[in-house]
């Protein structure tokens, strides 16, 4: 097989395009997840400690690294 045909670009095409909304879907199923989860004022507090503790994770990183 060295040249591509018609039906080849139309399969590849349409197998991409089933991929990438698959993936777009279940980034929308856990993003509207998240959402509900983080009605509670203590999830916002988890969160943001999450993040913090990150932030400064990367920062004690940087700050040893050379």
């Amino acid at each position: 097989m060295t040249v591509l045909k018609a039906q080849d670009i139309a399969l590849v095409s349409v197998l991409s395009a089933i991929a990438l909304m698959s993936g777009l879907m279940l980034i929308a199923f856990g993003a509207s997840r998240m959402a509900g989860m983080l009605k509670t004022p203590v999830a916002h507090q988890r969160l943001n400690r999450g993040a913090g503790s990150i932030m400064i994770a990367a920062g004690a990183y940087l700050a040893v690294s050379k």
